[in-house]
């Protein structure tokens, strides 16, 4: 009888411990693939659209550099971040990041900030919150396994969005979506060294966010906008550090 009882309390655990384990593994795929934790209040979602640093009374910008192509251009362009002793925020999406993880990982190591521009080079602006979603958490996998680091900026490709996107990347964990207040347009057939330098200079004000490429016009250029921007006396930083001021 007493053996009879200690295996009754002992298929009772057994039950127990299983039961446990059942709960614990739902909870954790509910946490993985739930895509709807944040109820926004349409008023405010333009507040987390990332234009500019906090701080206007600061003389400081920062570049952002999207990555999907231009390989043959990055070395040259780091070089001069170099000379310079710059480091900006790089935005590669992550088929470029998966193809190219030897050049992801560089740009890390040389102390640049590392954001996600979404895994495909997608048009952003017609994305579902699920597809969203989707995009973006695969390529800061991505790039948070290739550069240990913590991911803490998403940028859209072409800066094109919808409302389904600040959502996606809100519950993601990223602060807001970066829009770069300065376009060069050094993406553009018919772009060149004194085009971008112009897009940039007659535009710019404190803490504007300045998006560039891997081209070679923005190459052609990168240089004389560093010295320009520190006799002006401008500060360059990366993106997060900006918006930390």
């Amino acid at each position: 009888m007493r053996f009879f009882c200690n295996n009754i309390t002992f298929i009772k655990r057994i039950i127990m411990i299983v039961l446990l384990v059942i709960i614990i593994v739902l909870l954790l795929i509910t946490r993985t693939s739930f895509k709807y934790r944040r109820v926004f209040n349409e008023n405010d979602i333009e507040k987390f659209i990332i234009k500019k640093g906090t701080n206007i009374n600061d003389k400081v910008v920062s570049f952002a550099c999207n990555v999907d192509w231009g390989n043959e251009y990055i070395d040259s362009l780091l070089e001069v971040f170099d000379k310079y002793d710059v480091k900006i925020t790089f935005f590669p999406t992550g088929r470029w990041a998966e193809e190219y993880p030897g050049i992801v990982k560089k740009l890390s190591s040389k102390g640049h900030e590392i954001g996600n521009n979404g895994f495909y080079n997608k048009s952003y602006d017609t994305l579902s919150y699920d597809n969203a979603f989707d995009d973006i958490k695969k390529a800061d996998e991505l790039l948070r396994k290739l550069t240990a680091y913590d991911i803490k900026l998403f940028s859209p490709p072409s800066r094109k969005y919808n409302e389904n996107v600040i959502k996606a990347a809100i519950n993601l964990g990223y602060p807001g979506i970066v829009i770069p207040s300065i376009d060069t347009m050094d993406w553009k057939n018919d772009s060149n060294a004194d085009r971008i330098y112009k897009n940039v200079f007659n535009n710019l004000s404190n803490c504007d966010i300045i998006l560039i490429h891997p081209t070679k016009s923005t190459f052609n250029s990168i240089g004389k906008i560093i010295e320009e921007l520190l006799i002006q006396q401008y500060k360059i930083v990366p993106i997060n550090e900006m918006l930390k001021k």
